[in-house]
């Protein structure tokens, strides 16, 4: 198959918006002007991206989750130019891929990082304060608590189980 022929081109790269351009430029110059252009990207605008290329309306985002065989959710993220009919193809698109579409602002960290970042800035916060081996030093790693839920039903308080 030609990369010619395609209906849509999703672009997966790291998160680095000069490799990101350069990838829609030449995307761009390598499909027909129907394709629509995709980018896998968890934060850089699908905007920015969209004015890489002539075919603004045609460039979408579509942000997969890790780890992607398990994760059923996948984030649209339209850019300003993004239209109705990309959108529509690009939802539709994503239950044949096996995923469940979910539209999200053109935002950095979209919904997904926006909530997970300062969630795992509080738990690296949480084990630097309160974390503490037997001699009172910090830990870095994380304490994990397995409790017995046996005893719970039994009217007792629980055991746990450091790790």
């Amino acid at each position: 198959m030609e990369s010619r022929d395609v209906d849509f081109a999703i672009a997966a790269a790291t998160e680095d918006l000069e490799l990101k351009l350069a990838i829609f430029r030449k995307l761009d110059q390598a499909t027909l002007a129907e394709a629509i252009l995709v980018s896998n990207t968890s934060f850089i605008s699908i905007t920015l991206l969209g004015a890489a290329t002539k075919r603004a309306e045609r460039v979408i985002g579509m942000h997969f989750m890790n780890p992607v065989p398990v994760m059923q959710v996948v984030e649209i993220t339209r850019g300003i130019a993004t239209s109705q009919a990309t959108y529509d193809a690009t939802q539709k698109l994503a239950p044949d891929l096996g995923k469940t579409p979910v539209e999200v602002s053109d935002f950095p960290g979209f919904v997904s990082n926006r909530v997970l970042m300062p969630m795992i800035n509080v738990i690296a916060l949480t084990l630097t304060h309160y974390a503490r081996n037997s001699s009172g030093t910090a830990r870095l790693c994380p304490v994990f608590a397995f409790y017995d839920s046996r005893n719970l039903r039994q009217g007792g308080r629980g055991r746990a189980a450091r790790v």
